[in-house]
Parts: C-alpha cells; sequence; structure tokens
C-alpha cells in the first residue's frame, strides 16, 4: 500500500513539476520521506 502510495505521490510531483518549480529536489525527497513517514506510522496506528 505504501508503495503504491509513494508511486502516486511521485507520478504527482514529477506532472506537476511546473508548479513547484520553487522546490529543489532535496526538498522534494524530504517532504516525501515526511509523507511516508507519516503514512506508515498512521499505517501501524490502523493497525494496531
Amino acid at each position: 500500500m505504501t508503495l503504491i502510495f509513494s508511486q502516486f505521490l511521485l507520478n504527482l510531483i514529477f506532472v506537476g513539476k511546473p508548479v513547484v518549480l520553487g522546490l529543489s529536489n532535496i526538498q522534494i525527497l524530504m517532504m516525501l520521506l515526511k509523507l511516508n513517514i507519516i503514512w506508515m506510522a498512521g499505517f501501524v496506528l490502523v493497525g494496531n
């Protein structure tokens, strides 16, 4: 599930790249990482 979600986010970012041109690739990767951690934490919480 997390892989699909990450792929969706990546596609969204690559498609909307002109919109987020102000952000560097590192910032985008960090945002992805944070979202993924939040997603995984939520997944674990729901799992419990």
